[in-house]
């Protein structure tokens, strides 16, 4: 199962993703959880022969159901300052497969705990493939994701924010 987040599925590349699907194993599916127009996404899904394969959830009050029915979580963003969202999905322990932007070169380390993507389906589709392939790699990025995510807790970014003041105030 594939976890894509997001309230503007143009921005998060739910599209990309979409058309990557007809290159997966037909049992993959897509979770697509957001508000939003879903309708242009719908008929791209029904004209790739995949309809049956995108559930789309709309709003969420819970959010991390999701994420724990998931296996890979999948973000081909155009733009995020700091994706909360990806940093969710890697405390969930879902490998992520993500776009090089502000906040992922941060979070992600290639091959350790996600894969780094070009907004290309065909890339896409190689990188879920990797880890659908290799059920082994999958369970060791999951490890390595929560790993990494506990890096960023409330805790130590206050703590971390709190330093940077103490070194700002002593100049």
């Amino acid at each position: 199962m594939l976890v894509c987040t997001g309230p503007n599925f143009h921005r998060k590349g739910l599209k990309k993703v979409i058309l990557a699907l007809p290159k997966l194993p037909a049992y993959i599916k897509i979770i697509a959880v957001g508000s939003g127009d879903s309708t242009p996404y719908k008929q791209l899904a029904s004209k790739l022969g995949v309809a049956d394969r995108v559930i789309f959830t709309g709003f969420v009050p819970r959010i991390e159901d999701y994420y724990c029915a998931g296996d890979i979580f999948v973000f081909p963003s155009l733009y995020e300052a700091f994706s909360l969202a990806t940093l969710e999905a890697a405390a969930s322990g879902l490998p992520i497969i993500a776009t090089k932007i502000n906040g992922t070169e941060e979070l992600i380390k290639e091959g350790y705990n996600g894969f780094f993507v070009k907004r290309d389906p065909k890339d896409i589709a190689e990188k879920i493939n990797i880890l659908i392939k290799d059920e082994n790699l999958r369970k060791q990025m999951s490890r390595n994701a929560r790993k990494t995510a506990e890096n960023y807790s409330w805790d130590k970014c206050a703590k971390r924010t709190a330093e940077v003041y103490e070194e700002l105030l002593k100049k």
